[in-house]
C-alpha cells in the first residue's frame, strides 16, 4: 500500500491494483493532515478519516469509501518499511477501526497547526474568570488558583503528583504505570483547552514496556475545569483502573495563617485533611450517594468541588492520598475508574469536573443537581404518588417458613384496617411463591395465599375502598435451591474477581432456627444484563400492573461493584458498568413497561444511588440516602414502626419528614391489630396533622438544624427540633419533639428570614392555637409540636388563643431544688470530678431535666470522686433519681462500678443502685422502706478508673411511694392441678397443661406474675418440599392449644399427657403424642417432655418449658423493673435489666421482641439466670442434658415494647389497659428428629436460691461434674511467644530468645503446607518451611530451650476448588437442608463437619504425625461452623453433627497426640463447657471470665 501525492491510496500485491483517492476530503487539504485509512477485508472497502472528519465523497461523489478488488488477499511485502521522510508518525492497526475511533485519535493527536504552548518555568498554564490551573512538563498539575479566595491548591514543582496513573495486569502479574515515569508528554494548548499526550510505550513499576496511550483533556469553563482521561491498550494486558491526574494541596486549603482544617464531604466520616494522613477510597455508587465529593474549609467559606458528570452508571473512586516528600508531604485527590480494557480497546471516563464555590458541600453540590437533573431527570411528583405517602402499611403475608398471616382474600379486611385510621395505602411483601425473601425469581402468588385472580380481586377491593396497592420485590435475587437455578439461572451469578459468587444471603424469619439463618435457603446475586432473568422478571411486574397493582417497591438496589461474570462482556458490558447500568436498564423497562398498562403506576427502591431518583424518589431507609436528601429535597427515606408502643419513633418521623412503614409487629399483623389500636390512633392524629401541612414539613425544603431563633441555650435534653420551608410560598415551620414525660416549654423568638411574626401551634389531640412570635411553646410529654408561620391570618389580641395551653404532667412525689438548676452543686458535698454540666462536654447525654445536671467527668473519663447530698425527711418509701452513665464498659455487667446509695444519718446503707448503661437519663428507684420520716442521704460514687464507658451523671431527686403490686390471683382447684413440696407451689392448667404458676416458698416470689400468658411447649413438623418454597418450617403444634388428655400426681412428680392427634396452627391433625413431668427435687424443679411421633414428617424445632408471663422478681414495681437477667456468653457476661428495657435482638419473622442466646455457639452454658439485687433472691433456669447437642435460650415480651424512654420501654399500665403483659422464658431444641422416631428433650432445671448469678454459675457446675466429670486446668504454659510464618531452621535462635524473656513456650501461627489460611485442611509442616524434619528439630530446640511448642490448628473454612479439597474433604462439606453448602464471605469457602468420620480419620492421622515430630499441643481455633449441618452422619441428629461430632474429633486428636507425646495438650481461646474437658484454656484460669471460672474450674 502507497500513498501518493494526489491525495489518494494505492493498493497492490504485486498482480492486482487499486487506487482510492480521499473523495470529500477537508478543503483545502494542505499542510500537515491526520490521516486514518481503513482497510476493511471483510467487505472490501476502504474508508478515510481526515483531520478528524469522515470523507463522505461531499459535492465531489455519492460516497467517500471505495471498494478494492476482491482478488487483493495476499499482501507480499519488503522485510522493512519504507516511510517517507514528510510522514512525522506512523501507526498500523491490526483491526479495522470504526470512524468514531478514528475521529477520537485525531482528537487525542491535534496536528501541528495547533503549536504548544512554550514552557515556560512555570509550565503550562490555563487561565480563567474565577480559576488558573497550572502543569508542569511531566503533565501533572502543579497548581489550581481560587480567585475569589487567593488560596491555590499547590504543591512546590508538583513533587510526586501524577498526571495519569494506570493499573495493568499480564498473567498473574499486576503492575502500576505512572505518568510521572513516562517520558515528557506532548502537551497542547489552546484557548481554553489542554491536551497531554503520553504515547505509547509506557512503563510500568516492574520495567517492563505496555503498548498503550494515554490522553488526557482539559477544557476550562468560567468557574471550573473539567478532565477527562482516555486509554487506547494495544498491549496484552488487561487496564484494571485509569487513575485521573492528582489534584495536590488539600492539606493546604484553609486561610493563610488560620489552623482551621478542610474536610472531605459528604463522605460520611468526613476525613480532616491534615498530614499525616491516612489514604480514603470512596466508591461511587456505593460509599457515596451521588457522583462528588468535596474539600470543605468553613473559616475560608469555601469549597472545592470534584464531580463525576458521568453519563454512563459505572464504578468510580475517589481518592484521596499523601502524596510528595516525607518532610512535606501534601494531600492530593484523584478520581479512578475500573475499565478492564482489553487488547483493542479504547476507553473514555468521566468528565471530572473541578471547581471552586462559596459554602459548605450542600451549596456545592448544587452544581453536581443542575447537571443531574438536566442529564436524567427526577421523577416529578405527580407521577410518583409512593412519594406523597407519609404513612402507609407494609405487611408480610407469608414468611419464608410457610407462617402464613394473611391471604388475598385477607387483603381487603387489612385495608380498611388502615383506612379507619386514616392510611390509604398498603404494600404487599410475602406474597409471591415461597413468601418473603423465598422462592425469587418466582414473582408469581403463592398458591398457599391464592391465584393470581384472587390478587386482582385484592386490588379491585382496594381500589373499591380508596386505597392504593403495590407488592414488594427484589430484581438481583435467586434462591440457589430452584430447578430454575441449577439448570439456567446460576449462569447468570455475579462474579468476583475470584469467579466466586459475589453475594449470597440468609434471610430467615419464621422460626429461631431460620432467623439464625440455620434451617434458610440461600439466594445470591444475579446479574441483570442477561436476557435470562431480565425477561421474565419484567414479564412478572407486567402482569402485576395489567390486573391494576399500582406499583412496586424494587429492594436490595445494591448492585455489586464490579462484575466478572465473562458473560456481561458478550453482551457489551465492561466489568465496571455492567452491574449499575444493568440495573437501571431493568428499572427503565419496568417502569416503561408497567405505565403502558397502568400510567400511574410507580416505584420505590431500597437503595443508596441517587441514580433510581429519575424512576422513584421514595426510597428505604432512613440513613440510606441522607446525603443525596441535602441536594435532592424531593426524595424521601423511610423508616420503619412496628412496636405498639413506640410514640418516639412516630415523633422522629414527623420532626424529620421521613415517610413511615407501618408494620405492626415486624411486617405480621395489621393496624387493627389489638395491641396496636392505641397506637393506630397516634398514627391517625400525626397523619392529620402531617396532610394539612405536607408541603412544608414532609414535601418540604429541610433546613438542618438552621433558621430558628431562641430565647435559651441550650434547649433541655428531651427537645429535638427540625425547621422547614415550604417552596412555594417561603412559609417556614419547625418541629418539635420531646422525650421527657412531662411537658416541657421552649422560648421562640423567630425565624430567620420569617414571612410573619404570627405563627399557629399544632399538637397532637389538641386544637391549634395562634399567638405571635418571641413566644414560649409547650412541647406536650413524649409527643410533638408544630410552630408554623401563619401569614394569613389577623395577628391575635394579646392573650386570645384558639384553645388553652397544655398543662404539664405532673409525676407525683415530693420534689427537692436538687436539679441543679443554679449551676453549682450547691449545698452538695462533691470530690473534685464533679461539676455541674448542661452537655458542653461532649454531648453525649439525653433526657435530663432542665438546663443542667451533676457529671463526674471534671477530671476526664478516668477521674473518680463522690459526690453526697445534704440530709432530707424521707417523707416516702423511695427516692428516685434520674440518672445516666455507665456501669461496665460497653454496659456488659449491670455492677462493676458506678453507683448511688441511700443512706441512713449515720451512714447506714439501705439500697443500692448502679448506672442504668445508658446516656439517656433514667429514673432509678432506692428502696427506704421501714425507714419513712428518718433524716437520709444519697451519695453518688464514681469508681471507675477507666477511660472509656466511665462517667456517671444525676439530675431531679424526689421521694416516691413504692406501692407493692398485687400478685397472682388465688387459683381455682377445678381449674388448675397442684403440686407441691416445702420448696415450691406449682400450678398447671386442667384444660391445657400450661405452666400458671411457680412460686418461691422461701423467697416469698411468683415466678409467673400473668398467668394469662402461661404456656408449656411448642413444637414443629416442618413439610420440607425439593425446592424451598414449598416448605413449611413452621408447621408448629401448640401445647396451650391442645386438650390435656390425663395427668398423674404421685410422689412430688406431676406427669402431663396429651394424646393424638394433635392439631397444629393450620389445623391440620397429626399422629403425635407429648408427655411432660414436672418433678420437685428439693430445690429444684425439673421438666422433662417426650415427642412420640408416628407421622412422616420429622420434629423440628421443640420449645420446652416455655414458662410464660414472668415479670421479675420482688412484689414491688421497682424491684421487679430491677430485675437483672444472666446468661454467661462465650465472649463474657451479658447481663440486662429486660423488665425495665427488653432489647429487642429480632429485625422481623418473630410477632414480639425476642432475645435469643444459643448454645454452644454464643453461650458457654446452656442456662438463664434472673437476679433481684434487692431481695439477693435470684431463679436458674438450665438445660441439663446429657447428650452434648445444639439449643438456645428464647426470651419473648408480650405485648410489644415502647420506645426507650426514661422509665424503660415496657408498655405503662394505662397504655396496656386489660392486656397482660410479661416474658417467656424458654428453652429451644433443635431436634430435627427422624419421622417416626420418639423425641426425649432435654431435662431443664427451675432453682431459685439466694444469691446472683455466681450461685448460678456453680450449681451448673456442680452438676456438670457429677455427670461428665471433673475439668482440670492442665499445666498451661504461663507465657507464650507468638511466632508468625518463619523457617523450621530459625526458631532455635527465637526459642533461646523467648527463654531469656521469661517464655515457657513457642506458637507457631503459620506453619503448615500452603499457609495457615490457604483453605486446606492439610496439617502437615510447610516444606517450604523446612518440612518434617524441620519442624521435629524446631521442636527438639524448643526443649533443649525448656520451651513447649504449639501449633495453631484453624479448620475452618475449605477451598472446594482444590485438588486437596476434592480428594479427602469433599464430602465433609457442612450443607443446608437442600443440600447447598453454606459457603463464607467473598471467597466461597465451605464450611467443613467436624464430625464427619472421614474428615475425622484425616486429622486424626495428622494429629498423630504431628505429635511424632516433638509437638508438645495444639491452639484449636476456627474449628466448629456452629451450624446446624444436614449433611447426614450417621448415629447423629443435625443438632449433633457440630458440636458432639466435633467434640468426638478433638477428642480423637488429643488422644492420638498423647500416643506419641504423654504430654500432648490442646488449647483454646474458645470458652465452651463441653470443650473445656477436652482442651485446656489458653489463659491462666485466674484471667477467665467469673462465671465460667466459678462453674468449671472452682
Amino acid at each position: 500500500m502507497a500513498l501518493t501525492g494526489t491525495g489518494s491510496v494505492l493498493l497492490n500485491d504485486g498482480t492486482h491494483a487499486c487506487e482510492a483517492p480521499f473523495v470529500g476530503a477537508p478543503d483545502p487539504c494542505k499542510g500537515p493532515v491526520h490521516l486514518v485509512v481503513t482497510v476493511d477485508g471483510g467487505p472490501n472497502i476502504i474508508s478515510f478519516v481526515v483531520n478528524g472528519r469522515l470523507c463522505d465523497g461531499a459535492d465531489a461523489g455519492q460516497f467517500g469509501w471505495h471498494r478494492f478488488a476482491p482478488e487483493c488477499t495476499v499482501v507480499p511485502g519488503a522485510p522493512v518499511l519504507h516511510v517517507h521522510p514528510a510522514v512525522k508518525s506512523l501507526r498500523a492497526y491490526d483491526r479495522p477501526l470504526r470512524t468514531s475511533q478514528a475521529v477520537r485519535l485525531y482528537q487525542n493527536m491535534k496536528p501541528a497547526q495547533e503549536t504548544p504552548q512554550p514552557a515556560a518555568s512555570t509550565g503550562y498554564v490555563l487561565n480563567g474568570e474565577a480559576l488558573k490551573v497550572a502543569w508542569n512538563e511531566s503533565g501533572a498539575i502543579s497548581s489550581l488558583l481560587d480567585k475569589k479566595s487567593g488560596r491555590a491548591l499547590t504543591m512546590s514543582g508538583g513533587s510526586g503528583v501524577q498526571g495519569f496513573s494506570l493499573l495493568v495486569k499480564t498473567g498473574d502479574k499486576v503492575r502500576q504505570i505512572h505518568g510521572s515515569q513516562q517520558n515528557k508528554p506532548a502537551i497542547l494548548v489552546q484557548e481554553n483547552r489542554c491536551r497531554m499526550v503520553w504515547n505509547p510505550p509506557l512503563s510500568d513499576d516492574g520495567g517492563e514496556t505496555h503498548d498503550i496511550a494515554v490522553t488526557a483533556n482539559y477544557e476550562l469553563a468560567k468557574d471550573a475545569v473539567t478532565v477527562t482521561v482516555q486509554s487506547e491498550n494495544h498491549s496484552g494486558a488487561t487496564i484494571l483502573e485509569v487513575r485521573y491526574p492528582q489534584v495536590p494541596g488539600l492539606a493546604g486549603f484553609r486561610m493563610e495563617g488560620d489552623d482551621a482544617l478542610g474536610r472531605l464531604e459528604p463522605i460520611p466520616s468526613a476525613p480532616v485533611l491534615n498530614v499525616p494522613f491516612n489514604a480514603v477510597h470512596v466508591n461511587y455508587p456505593g460509599g457515596l450517594n451521588m457522583g462528588f465529593v468535596t474539600a470543605v474549609n468553613d473559616a475560608l467559606g469555601r469549597g472545592f468541588y470534584m464531580g463525576a458528570h458521568d453519563g454512563v452508571a459505572r464504578l468510580k473512586q475517589w481518592r484521596f492520598e499523601a502524596v510528595g516528600p516525607e518532610g512535606a508531604p501534601e494531600i492530593a485527590a484523584s478520581l479512578t475508574h475500573f475499565p478492564h480494557s482489553q487488547t483493542g480497546q479504547l476507553f473514555t471516563g468521566a468528565p471530572w469536573v473541578l471547581a471552586f464555590h462559596d459554602g459548605g458541600w450542600v451549596d456545592g453540590g448544587q452544581r453536581y443537581r443542575d447537571w443531574f437533573v438536566k442529564t436524567f431527570g427526577i421523577r416529578p411528583r405527580k407521577d410518583d404518588w409512593i412519594r406523597d405517602k407519609h404513612f402507609y402499611q407494609m405487611i408480610m403475608m407469608m414468611l419464608p417458613e410457610g407462617n402464613i398471616n394473611y391471604r388475598f382474600e385477607d387483603v381487603p379486611d387489612l385495608a380498611r384496617q388502615g383506612l379507619a385510621y386514616g392510611v390509604d395505602s398498603l404494600q404487599l411483601a410475602g406474597w409471591q411463591r415461597g413468601g418473603h425473601d423465598n422462592g425469587y425469581p418466582y414473582y408469581e402468588p403463592d398458591p398457599r395465599l391464592g391465584t393470581w385472580e384472587d390478587v386482582e380481586k385484592a386490588i379491585r377491593a382496594c381500589h373499591d375502598l380508596g386505597v392504593r396497592i403495590y407488592f414488594f420485590a427484589n430484581i438481583h435475587c435467586a434462591m440457589q435451591d430452584l430447578d430454575w437455578f441449577k439448570e439456567e439461572l446460576h449462569r447468570y451469578v455475579s462474579l468476583n474477581a475470584q469467579g466466586k459468587t459475589n453475594w449470597i444471603g440468609y434471610w430467615g424469619m419464621g422460626t429461631v432456627g431460620s432467623r439464625l439463618a440455620y434451617t434458610v435457603p440461600s439466594m445470591a446475586f444475579v446479574d441483570v444484563n442477561f436476557p435470562g432473568i431480565a425477561d421474565p422478571t419484567a414479564g412478572y411486574f407486567r402482569k402485576l400492573a395489567a390486573l391494576g397493582a399500582d406499583g412496586l417497591h424494587i429492594d436490595k438496589c445494591f448492585p455489586n461493584a464490579l462484575e466478572y461474570n465473562p458473560g456481561v462482556v458478550e453482551l457489551g458490558r465492561s466489568p465496571d458498568a455492567a452491574p449499575w447500568q444493568g440495573a437501571l436498564d431493568l428499572v427503565a423497562r419496568i417502569d416503561r413497561e408497567c405505565r403502558a398498562v397502568k400510567p400511574d403506576f410507580a416505584i420505590s427502591f431500597e437503595c443508596n444511588w441517587d441514580r433510581f431518583l429519575s424512576y422513584g424518589t421514595a426510597t428505604w431507609w432512613a440513613g440510606n440516602m441522607s446525603t443525596a436528601r441535602k441536594v435532592f429535597p424531593e426524595l424521601t427515606e423511610t423508616v420503619g414502626h412496628y412496636w405498639p408502643y413506640d410514640l418516639f419513633g412516630i415523633n422522629t418521623a414527623v420532626r424529620e419528614g421521613w415517610a413511615v412503614m407501618l408494620s405492626p409487629h415486624k411486617f405480621n399483623r395489621g393496624m387493627g391489630y389489638e395491641p396496636w389500636k392505641r397506637m393506630s390512633t397516634y398514627v391517625a392524629e400525626a397523619k392529620r396533622i402531617c396532610d394539612q401541612y405536607a408541603d412544608t414539613i414532609f414535601l418540604g425544603e429541610r433546613l438542618y438544624g438552621k433558621g430558628v431563633l431562641f430565647g435559651q441555650a441550650p434547649l433541655p435534653g428531651s427537645i429535638a427540633w427540625e425547621a422547614w420551608r415550604n417552596p412555594a410560598d417561603g412559609r417556614q415551620a419547625v418541629v418539635f419533639t420531646n422525650t421527657a414525660r412531662n411537658a416541657l416549654p421552649v422560648s421562640v423568638t423567630g425565624f430567620e428570614g420569617g414571612t410573619t411574626a404570627i405563627v399557629r401551634i399544632i399538637t397532637p389531640f389538641s386544637e391549634a392555637r395562634r399567638t405571635a412570635l418571641p413566644a414560649d411553646v409547650l412541647i406536650p410529654g413524649e409527643q410533638f409540636a408544630l410552630v408554623v408561620e401563619d401569614p394569613d391570618v389577623a395577628s391575635p389580641s394579646p392573650g386570645e388563643r384558639e384553645s388553652a395551653p397544655l398543662s404539664i404532667q405532673e409525676q407525683g412525689g415530693t420534689p427537692y431544688a436538687w436539679d441543679f438548676e443554679s449551676g453549682s452543686l450547691g449545698d452538695w458535698q462533691g470530690d473534685p470530678n464533679w461539676t455541674v454540666d448542661n452537655n458542653s462536654a461532649g454531648g453525649w447525654y439525653a433526657g435530663w431535666q432542665g438546663n443542667g445536671y451533676a457529671w463526674s467527668g471534671n477530671g476526664g473519663e478516668a477521674a473518680t470522686g463522690k459526690l453526697r447530698s445534704p440530709a432530707f425527711p424521707l417523707d416516702k418509701d423511695g427516692v428516685e433519681v434520674l440518672a445516666a452513665g455507665w456501669a461496665d464498659i460497653q454496659g456488659r455487667t449491670w455492677n462493676r462500678w458506678n453507683y448511688i446509695t441511700l443512706h441512713l444519718e449515720d451512714g447506714t446503707e439501705l439500697d443500692r443502685v448502679y448506672a442504668p448503661n445508658t446516656t439517656t437519663f433514667t429514673p432509678l428507684v432506692l428502696d427506704g422502706s421501714g425507714h419513712r420520716d428518718q433524716p437520709v442521704y444519697i451519695e453518688a460514687v464514681d469508681d471507675a478508673p477507666e477511660g472509656t464507658y466511665s462517667m456517671l451523671c444525676l439530675d431531679t431527686v424526689r421521694t416516691v411511694d413504692l406501692p407493692e403490686t398485687p400478685g397472682p390471683e388465688a387459683f381455682d382447684a377445678n381449674d388448675y392441678i397442684h403440686l407441691e413440696n416445702e420448696m415450691y407451689s406449682i400450678e398447671v392448667g386442667r384444660s391445657n397443661g400450661v405452666i400458671a404458676r411457680i412460686y418461691d416458698k422461701t423467697g416469698n416470689l411468683d415466678l409467673v406474675l400473668e398467668p394469662r400468658l402461661a404456656d408449656n411447649w411448642t413444637f414443629a413438623l416442618p413439610i420440607v418440599g425439593k425446592e424451598a418454597w414449598t416448605n413449611t418450617e413452621a408447621n408448629r403444634i401448640q401445647g396451650k392449644s391442645q386438650a390435656l388428655t390425663s395427668h398423674t400426681l404421685e410422689n412430688n412428680s406431676l406427669t402431663l399427657r396429651w394424646d393424638g392427634p394433635l392439631v397444629s396452627v393450620f389445623g391440620i391433625f397429626y399422629e403425635t403424642a407429648v408427655e411432660m413431668t414436672i418433678t420437685l427435687q428439693g430445690d429444684q424443679v425439673v421438666f422433662e417432655m417426650t415427642i412420640d411421633n408416628e407421622t412422616d414428617l420429622e420434629i423440628g424445632e421443640v420449645y420446652y418449658p416455655i414458662i410464660g408471663g414472668t415479670n421479675g422478681l420482688g412484689a414491688k414495681a421497682h424491684q421487679r423493673r430491677a430485675t437483672v437477667r444472666t446468661v454467661p456468653m462465650s465472649t463474657g457476661v451479658d447481663a440486662q435489666r429486660i423488665y425495665h428495657t427488653f432489647a429487642n435482638m429480632t429485625p422481623f419473622g418473630e410477632l414480639y421482641p425476642e432475645q435469643v442466646y444459643v448454645y454452644p455457639h454464643t453461650l458457654s452454658m446452656p442456662w438463664l439466670h434472673l437476679y433481684s439485687p434487692q431481695l439477693n433472691r435470684g431463679v436458674y433456669l438450665g438445660a441439663h442434658d446429657p447428650v452434648r447437642r445444639m439449643k438456645a435460650v428464647q426470651l419473648l415480651q408480650y405485648p410489644g415494647i415502647a420506645s426507650n424512654r426514661a422509665d424503660g420501654n415496657w408498655p405503662r399500665p394505662e397504655e396496656l389497659g386489660c392486656m397482660p403483659a410479661g416474658v417467656s422464658l424458654n428453652v429451644v431444641h433443635f431436634a430435627y428428629q427422624p419421622a417416626g422416631e420418639r423425641f426425649t428433650a432435654s431435662p431443664v432445671v427451675l432453682r431459685f436460691h439466694d444469691g446472683d448469678a455466681s450461685e448460678a454459675a456453680r450449681f451448673y457446675g456442680a452438676w456438670f461434674k457429677d455427670t461428665f466429670g471433673s475439668v482440670e486446668a492442665a499445666s498451661v504454659p504461663a507465657k507464650v511467644r507468638e511466632v508468625d510464618r518463619t523457617p523450621f531452621a530459625d526458631i532455635s535462635a527465637t526459642a533461646r530468645e523467648a527463654q531469656t524473656s521469661g517464655c515457657d513456650a513457642l506458637l507457631l501461627k503459620d506453619w503448615k503446607a500452603g499457609g495457615q489460611h490457604n483453605g486446606i485442611a492439610d496439617f502437615r509442616p510447610d516444606d517450604g518451611l523446612g518440612g518434617v524434619e524441620g519442624l521435629a528439630s524446631a521442636a527438639e530446640a524448643c526443649h533443649e530451650a525448656g520451651l513447649r511448642l504449639f501449633l495453631t490448628f484453624n479448620l475452618q473454612y475449605a477451598d472446594p476448588d482444590t485438588e486437596f479439597h476434592k480428594a479427602h474433604t469433599a464430602g465433609c462439606v457442612c450443607t443446608d437442608r437442600w443440600g447447598i453448602p453454606f459457603t463464607w464471605d467473598g471467597t466461597r469457602r465451605v464450611g467443613l463437619n467436624p464430625g464427619a468420620p472421614a474428615l475425622r480419620n484425616l486429622l486424626v492421622e495428622q494429629v498423630r504425625a504431628l505429635a511424632e515430630q516433638g509437638v508438645d499441643g495444639l491452639f484449636i481455633t476456627g474449628f466448629f461452623t456452629d451450624k446446624i449441618d444436614f449433611n447426614p452422619v450417621p448415629g447423629m441428629t443435625a443438632d449433633r453433627v457440630d458440636w458432639d461430632g466435633g467434640l468426638a474429633t478433638l477428642e480423637a486428636m488429643r488422644n492420638a497426640g498423647k500416643e506419641k507425646n504423654p504430654v500432648f495438650l490442646l488449647l483454646t481461646g474458645m470458652m465452651r463447657d463441653q470443650l473445656a474437658t477436652i482442651a485446656s484454656p489458653s489463659v491462666p484460669v485466674s484471667t477467665i471470665e467469673p462465671l465460667f471460672r466459678q462453674a468449671m474450674f472452682p
